[in-house]
């Protein structure tokens, strides 16, 4: 037996590109006279975490819930609400609450159509967390987007008193969680032969740095190295269909927070562009789902 899941790297504002492989995707699946993504697992980082979260909503088509995606990446500016007094963090938690109460209402991750596996960074214990419908099934979806998306130093860290856990962004340990989405399906489907899993990037950049350079952004770099250690993985499972969408594409990596019209419009372009230049992936995906499903 195959198993399909989708997989969202986290990047702020820049999940407006994924968001335009989504689109694309539905449209295939119209094209094939379907309307719902049959995958067994979502699974996303930060603002990836929107986006699995939001897809696994019963009451909505695909249709809406891709709509209701770009309508929050669209006025993403509000989640950013300004700390008045300046002071580390950045922002207040007040904008990234609201739109986790607002898109997820009192729905707990059992609640999920799909099962749903969003990542945080447990700072109390030192280790990463696997917020999934499986694991942790009576958090709240808008608890756990708050949590995967919470970047430190620009958000406050989401206390779970209950579970003796304190998280921030999972993008400190897994920003492509694709090595994540992949032990998931494995822990929910443990005779699976193969998991094919569609990961959706939000085109992030490697940082090169000039050898006389003074100051190094550690943090930068140590996201690099984990994006490329999670590809260099990933391509070598044998069990593991590796449908990665990616696209370098931009001059500079655009900031999370950055929510001029300007970029999100270079955004949406160029999530189009990159969805095209990996149609081929994405219609293999959808190919070898529509197969499963014909059986």
């Amino acid at each position: 037996m195959e198993n399909f899941a989708m997989s969202f790297d986290g990047g702020g504002i820049r999940a407006l590109a994924s968001i335009q492989v989504l689109k694309k995707i539905s449209q295939i699946l119209n094209q094939k006279g379907l309307n719902e993504l049959n995958v067994d697992l979502l699974s996303g980082t930060s603002a990836g975490s929107i986006i699995a979260l939001t897809l696994s909503r019963k009451e909505f088509s695909l249709k809406e819930n891709i709509e209701t995606l770009e309508k929050v990446f669209n006025t993403f500016e509000s989640i950013f609400v300004k700390n008045t007094k300046g002071d580390n963090p950045l922002y207040l938690n007040s904008g990234l609450k609201e739109l986790g109460d607002i898109l997820f209402e009192k729905r707990k991750l059992k609640d999920a159509k799909i099962p749903v596996a969003v990542y945080a960074y447990d700072i109390l214990n030192a280790k990463p967390v696997i917020l999934s419908s499986s694991s942790y099934p009576n958090i709240s979806m808008s608890e756990a987007m708050q949590s995967s998306c919470c970047a430190p130093g620009f958000f406050s860290p989401i206390k779970i008193t209950e579970q003796k856990i304190e998280l921030v962004d999972g993008g400190v340990f897994a920003n492509n969680p694709i090595l994540y989405t992949y032990l998931e399906i494995k822990k929910l489907f443990p005779t699976t032969s193969m998991a094919n899993i569609l990961s959706i990037s939000t085109m992030w950049q490697p940082t090169c740095l000039n050898s006389d350079k003074e100051i190094i952004d550690e943090a930068k770099l140590l996201s690099n190295g984990q994006m490329r250690t999670s590809d260099l993985i990933a391509n070598s499972l044998s069990d593991l269909n590796y449908y990665r969408i990616h696209k370098f594409n931009l001059e500079n990596q655009i900031k999370m927070n950055k929510t001029d019209f300007e970029t999100k419009q270079k955004l949406i372009e160029s999530g189009i562009v990159m969805a095209q230049e990996n149609i081929d992936k994405i219609n293999s995906f959808i190919e070898k789902l529509f197969q499963r499903q014909k059986v």
